[in-house]
């Protein structure tokens, strides 16, 4: 039996079409790369921040910029975000579209997974915005209610475009949803509530999550769950048995 050509995604089928879905590795050596590559342009952009916001504010004069950024931020909202996700989802659910219930929900999980991480990220940090501290981007006070770094309306946008992309078939989607996530992410430095080190993280955060959480979902709903790479032996020892862990890389 092959996969239903419809329901194949840009880039890669899903899994929930796969006659044959792989066993998924959620996590490997390639996302410690990637995320080892993200946290080394983060902190480069960081020590160029001060500078960064200062080049984008003399543009604020720019006609339409300001209204442009108004526009694009409820991409990022998780109060805008999550209710069309989830909604398309019910509604889809109950009208017999059953594919895009499914699609619709992990839009949504993707979204969601990377606003809950980013929301313990901001308080364990505490780094303070641009409009409260714009001389000091190194004000970091942790669980003292400054939410600025990672930006969570970069995750949210990134995450939801990189779902979307695996879940349409249409080759134009990424030529939409990454420059629209880009924007967003501007247009939180651009109105001074971001460093740009920020939104890079967050863009960074957003991507990976959303990706993670697509496999994880569309390999659940076929019942394929992920190997374990870590597994624990009891092996004897002088003193008798011992706890071993064992954690494989591919």
């Amino acid at each position: 039996m092959s996969a239903a050509p419809a329901d194949s995604t840009h880039g890669a089928t899903p899994a929930d079409v796969q006659a044959h879905p792989p066993v998924p590795h959620l996590f490997t050596r390639h996302d410690l790369v990637f995320l080892g590559g993200a946290a080394a342009l983060t902190a480069v952009v960081m020590a160029n921040d001060a500078w960064l916001t200062d080049q984008l504010q003399e543009t604020e004069d720019t006609p339409g910029l300001s209204d442009l950024a108004k526009i694009v931020q409820p991409l990022g909202n998780p109060k805008v975000v999550l209710p069309i996700s989830f909604g398309l989802w019910q509604l889809a659910a109950h009208t017999g579209h059953p594919h895009l219930a499914r699609r619709a929900f992990r839009v949504g999980a993707a979204a969601s997974v990377a606003g809950v991480i980013t929301v313990g990220l901001k308080a364990s940090i505490g780094r303070s915005r641009p409009e409260d501290s714009p001389d000091d981007p190194y004000r970091f006070d942790p669980f003292s209610g400054n939410a600025s770094f990672p930006s969570g309306h970069a995750a949210i946008a990134f995450a939801s475009a990189v779902a979307l992309d695996r879940e349409t078939t249409a080759g134009w989607v990424p030529w939409i949803v990454y420059p629209a996530a880009s924007l967003v992410a501007w247009s939180r430095v651009h109105d001074l509530k971001h460093w740009s080190s920020d939104v890079i993280a967050g863009a960074a955060i957003g991507g990976w999550t959303g990706w993670k959480t697509e496999d994880f979902l569309a390999h659940r709903a076929l019942g394929v769950h992920s190997e374990h790479r870590t597994s624990f032996h009891l092996v004897p020892s002088s003193h008798g048995l011992q706890l071993v862990a064992v954690h494989r890389f591919d």
